[in-house]
């Protein structure tokens, strides 16, 4: 199995920075726009500060489930935030870079996530993808 490939995702968000910045980084916000359509978000711990855990529990219906998790590495508000990123059973953890900035009185985002093999960056080109289009509901429908 090659770890090497890396995916970069780029949105654009109308929200302030900080705004988006706090929706990576609050329990009760990330809950909402981190996982599939269709699917439950639990944030089982999210301690958003550098050696802080975060897990998650994605939950597809009364009987699917999956946990992901990680470790935050970095965290520089509201510019920056990285973790590893891992899914319950996976032999690798991944690590997720999101960079913030002013776009207008909006925020531009650019994720990078590193050591994906190739079948992981084609999964979460898709996951990431939704994921924010439901981040950029979330904002909207929080402001």
């Amino acid at each position: 199995m090659t770890v090497s490939e890396t995916l970069f995702v780029a949105r654009t968000f109308a929200s302030p920075p900080q705004r988006v910045f706090e929706a990576l980084t609050t329990p009760a916000l990330c809950a909402l726009w981190m996982g599939p359509r269709g699917s439950e978000t639990t944030v089982l711990e999210l301690d958003a500060r550098e050696g802080g855990r975060l897990l998650l529990e994605i939950r597809f219906g009364p009987d699917t489930a999956v946990r992901i998790g990680g470790e935050f590495r970095r965290i520089e508000a509201p510019r920056l935030v990285e973790f590893t990123w891992s899914m319950e059973g996976d032999d690798h953890d991944t690590v997720v870079s999101i960079e913030l900035q002013p776009a207008g009185a909006g925020t531009s985002l650019v994720l990078a996530h590193e050591g994906l093999t190739i079948e992981e960056r084609a999964q979460n080109e898709a996951g990431w993808g939704e994921f924010f289009d439901r981040l950029a509901e979330a904002l909207a429908s929080t402001a």
